[in-house]
């Protein structure tokens, strides 16, 4: 899934809430309140989603941090049984 996947569902999110606060005018409370309780799920499960990439992303750039630590690491210790 994207970033703009993810945009996409949460604006579509927004929009199922807006629809159910007009089902509730015309009358359609039980209607409504379902819709938002997919609707809330929705815009948590997506916010969970974005963290969960957050995290991963900072993790792979301390994996390849530390991939270039190693690497310089080896490089010196290489040169260094050269001499």
């Amino acid at each position: 899934m994207t970033g703009r996947d993810l945009e996409r569902m949460e604006q579509r999110a927004r929009e199922l809430a807006v629809f159910c606060d007009g089902l509730a005018t015309g009358g359609f409370e039980a209607f409504a309140r379902r819709g938002r309780v997919a609707a809330d799920d929705v815009l948590r499960l997506a916010g969970e989603l974005l963290a969960e990439r957050s995290a991963r992303v900072a993790i792979q750039e301390q994996r390849d941090e530390a991939v270039r630590v190693l690497a310089n690491h080896a490089d010196a210790a290489i040169f260094a049984r050269r001499r």
